[in-house]
This record gives structure tokens, sequence and C-alpha cells, in this order.
């Protein structure tokens, strides 16, 4: 039994059907396949705990709320803060341009229902209205619980060497320099080497000195995350799931392994950290956004 490929099916973007039928194709039967699934949707289905925030413009804020206490989502609106809440927060964000600017900051997710959750906020502020502009970026908490100072290190490493492929993934405002909220790891001098060389996390902070690079070193001293900050803003929960499903095993594959040469493309990433599937699927927005 080809338990590598049962594993990628599972953790895939794919449709439910498409996943059953992806495994009836390994060699599974129909009863093993259901008690499989429903086993996977039970499981935690985050390796990390996770924090979501997502910028947006011209929400109609009252609906939004509406929608979600329709959609049994526990959000309360908020002045500016950046303390972590138990529910959704709605709070403004003044590096926001265009009418009616929102941050939408989730608490933190854990699990599968936590998951849930966010795709039914993502409904909600379509519904409300909600749209995007390059203003607006989307930013991803990892909690470093579970990450030692190594796969810390290590994740600062890694993204560099990634960065040419993960430009390619992303919009072009959202790339290299050109937005001052996500600035580039390729600074000067030899990161990698400088990285390695330190013995804790203020050492890597003292190196990038800021909070506004596509990994975020500051974020551990508020929140005792690692920030991701490059990918542009985003209300479509499919677009937001594939991107923390690269982060998570970004990290994970950063726990035992570290990058020494650039990737330039998509298709080069280790698929350790993106699958066949999930590579296509990038190919493709690469496309779009091109």
């Amino acid at each position: 039994m080809n338990t590598k490929r049962i594993y990628s099916v599972l953790k895939s973007n794919a449709t439910k059907e498409d996943k059953k039928t992806a495994l009836i194709e390994v060699g599974l039967t129909e009863t093993e396949v259901t008690e499989l699934l429903a086993l996977y949707e039970d499981e935690t289905d985050v390796l990390y705990t996770i924090g979501v925030e997502i910028e947006c413009i011209g929400t109609d804020k009252n609906k939004f709320k509406n929608l979600c206490h329709e959609y049994k989502v526990d959000l309360s609106e908020e002045n500016y803060n950046h303390q972590t809440r138990r529910h959704f927060k709605v709070v403004t964000d003044s590096s926001l341009r265009g009418a009616d600017p929102i941050e939408v900051v989730s608490p933190i997710l854990r699990n599968k229902a936590g998951i849930d959750n966010l795709e039914k906020v993502c409904k909600a502020l379509n519904k409300a209205g909600a749209n995007v502009n390059r203003s607006c970026g989307l930013h991803v908490h990892f909690g470093l619980q579970n990450i030692n100072f190594e796969t810390y290190k290590n994740v600062f490493i890694n993204y560099h060497f990634l960065e040419k492929a993960i430009d390619k993934m992303v919009a072009d405002s959202r790339r290299g320099d050109q937005n001052f909220y996500c600035k580039s790891l390729k600074v000067a001098g030899d990161f990698a080497q400088g990285i390695k060389l330190c013995n804790d996390r203020q050492q890597i902070n003292d190196i990038l000195n800021s909070s506004y690079f596509n990994v975020n070193p500051i974020s551990y001293q508020r929140h005792n995350t690692i920030e991701f900050r490059q990918h542009q803003g985003t209300i479509n929960f499919q677009k937001i799931r594939a991107w923390v499903t690269f982060l998570t095993f970004l990290v994970k594959f950063s726990e035992n392994n570290v990058l020494t040469n650039y990737v330039e493309n998509i298709e080069d990433i280790p698929t350790k950290i993106l699958n066949k599937n999930e590579k296509k699927y990038f190919i493709n927005r690469s496309a779009e956004l091109s």
C-alpha cells in the first residue's frame, strides 16, 4: 500500500469526493476510505497553532457581523490592539487605503473547527461586499510552542532560499521590496550564514530589525509566534487554505532540513513542502497573477 500517496491525498486541497476517488485508486476499499476520511476530518488538521489576519476594504461591517452571528462565529468589533482573543475580532488598520478598511483577526486556530470558522468568516466577508486592493495583505502566524529554535532559524534560511519561487506564487505588488510592509529577506551580506550563527531569536531580530519582512522576526516578542506577511490580501478561503498549507509544510520541512541553494521555480520546491497537486495549483495561480 502506498502510504505516502494516501497521506498526500488526505492533506491535499481536493474535494472530499475527489479524495475518495483517489484513495480507491490507491487500492483502499470504500469502507476503508469512508473510515479514513472521517478519522482525518475529526483530527486536529493543524500541525501547529495558527492565527490569520485578513485585511480588506469596502465591507458593510453591520452585515458582516450579522452574518457571523448567523453562522455561529464568535466575533467582536474592537479598537486597534495586539491582544490575542478567544474570538474573531474586527479592528481598524491605518495602513489600508480605500473605503471602510478593516482587519479581521482570528483567535488561535487549533483544529478543524477553527479552520471551519475561518471559512465561514470568509463567506461572510464576501457576502458583506468586502474587497481587496494593493494595500491589503494576508498575515499568518504560527505558534512557537511546538517550534524549537533550530527550526525557527531554518524557517528564515529556507524562506530566503525559496523566495524567488515564492515570488511567483504571490501578486507582483508583494515581490522583492515593492511593498514596505513585506520586504524581501534578500538583505545585504550573507543572510543565511548570519542566521546560522545566531544563538537566540533576539539576534535574528537584530539582523532584520523590523517587523516588515516577508517573515517577521519580531512577532515572537509580542505574540510568541513566527509571522509570514508576503501573501496579498484575499477573502477567498481556498487561496488562504492553500497558502496556510504551504507554510505549514515549510515549517515542518524546516524541523530537519535546511536549504543551501536558491530555488527559482515553483516546480523545483521540495516535494516535502509542496506535493505535485499543490505545485500545480500554485503554477496555475502564478499564470493568473502574471
